[in-house]
């Protein structure tokens, strides 16, 4: 430094030592009368001082301890920057400041829903639920009502698991001036269709652009082959009287194997069949009897159970008859 600015520096300093004790002063006194010191903070006057061939401006802040530091040069964040922009996410507001709210827009999941068929026009309605036995086939109907005046071809198709089926007729080409068009669902189940409840699918496609679909669902039930049944209601015999108790078996179409016919469970009845063996009979209805010795039975209330099978099938009914004591 050259002697002959050597004047102007000390002045400076002694003036800025001057401000320094002012306001050191001041804020004592104002602490005594409780106002913060922060206010004095924002209000610090910057002093000037000479420095080689410029001024350079220094900022003096007034702290709780009566100390000044200048406000740029804070230390740094061991965490990183402090600016907002650059770590990605916004600063926390300081307690007590107007802070306004931040919208963070939500994300959806894409739907993978096909878009809504706007052209289609139709419908389509399949009902009741259908019964089709192994071996058989079964017939149900489908209405395709007609929306805002369409007319056009529409063709439809059809699904079964472990089946075949068919719709008639098909395709269906809507006319002017109808509400509804109709065909008709044909599901035929091989014979060794398992027993139990599946869906059939119909589709239905067509509109403007062809492309347009409609789908209804049928619930196919495929029960067994065959059915039986033996008559219990109010059955009463008189203890050492023949008796004898007669059962059916209903064959449903399509069946072609014979069936054995047994006694599952006595429960202590003596008891004999009349038939030990059955050709199947389709779409048919027959008969065969229990015999029973009810001399050796005590009164009361008892129970047969039969049993009628086929190389897959087994089906079972329950005989209740009470026996009564001699007069």
């Amino acid at each position: 430094m050259e002697f002959g600015k050597l004047p102007v520096v000390r002045r400076a300093a002694g003036r800025g030592r001057k401000v320094l004790t002012y306001w050191a002063a001041l804020a004592g006194l104002l602490l005594l009368a409780g106002v913060p010191v922060a206010i004095l903070s924002a209000t610090a006057p910057s002093t000037q001082v000479e420095d080689g061939g410029g001024i350079t401006e220094l900022s003096e802040t007034v702290s709780g301890s009566g100390s000044a530091a200048p406000i740029d040069q804070a230390a740094p964040s061991p965490a990183g920057s402090l600016n907002p922009e650059s770590s990605g996410s916004p600063p926390a507001p300081s307690p007590g400041a107007n802070v306004a709210a931040v919208r963070t827009p939500s994300r959806q999941a894409p739907s993978n829903a096909a878009p809504a068929n706007l052209d289609a026009g139709f419908g389509i309605q399949c009902w009741p639920d259908l019964d089709v036995v192994p071996g058989g086939s079964a017939t149900v109907e489908c209405n395709i009502p007609l929306l805002n005046g369409f007319t056009g071809e529409i063709d439809l198709s059809c699904r079964v698991a472990g089946m075949s089926c068919s719709l008639s007729p098909n395709p269906v080409v809507a006319v002017a001036n109808r509400s509804a068009m109709t065909t008709r669902l044909t599901v035929t189940a091989p014979e060794s269709s398992p027993v139990g409840l599946v869906l059939a699918a119909v589709a239905a496609t067509g509109g403007e652009t062809g492309a347009a679909m409609k789908t209804a669902d049928v619930r196919v039930n495929v029960p067994p082959p065959f059915l039986v049944r033996c008559e219990s209601l109010g059955a009463s015999f008189v203890k050492g009287e023949e008796a004898a108790m007669k059962c059916w078996i209903s064959f449903h179409g399509g069946f072609r194997d014979d069936v054995v016919l047994t006694v599952l469970d006595a429960s202590g009845v003596p008891v004999t069949l009349d038939v030990a063996k059955m050709p199947a009979a389709p779409n048919q209805t027959r008969a065969f009897n229990l015999q029973i010795d009810t001399g050796a039975l005590s009164a009361g209330l008892h129970q047969v159970k039969v049993g009628v099978s086929s190389n897959r099938y087994l089906q079972e009914a329950a005989a209740v008859f009470s026996v009564v004591p001699t007069a």
